[in-house]
């Protein structure tokens, strides 16, 4: 499951760096409207959200880090 997340935030900021170069591109050249920059944001977050989330499902998945937060004298 951890995988797939990756795998997809990944695809995703991939993604992002062809289209928001490429918008650089049409944008300079007035092919495309400067509103594609907010298009390519969208996706810019769905990879960083899921990123986070895998994250997250880690953090709370993982007896370890528990132990050690909770045992461990500072």
């Amino acid at each position: 499951m951890f995988r797939l997340i990756e795998k997809t935030s990944y695809i995703f900021l991939t993604l992002w760096i062809i289209i928001y170069v490429f918008s650089i591109i049409g944008v300079t050249l007035n092919f495309l409207p400067p509103s594609t920059f907010i298009w390519t944001s969208i996706l810019l977050f769905i990879g960083l959200f899921l990123l986070f989330v895998k994250a997250l499902k880690e953090r709370i998945k993982n007896k370890e880090d528990s132990h050690y937060s909770k045992n461990i004298k500072r």
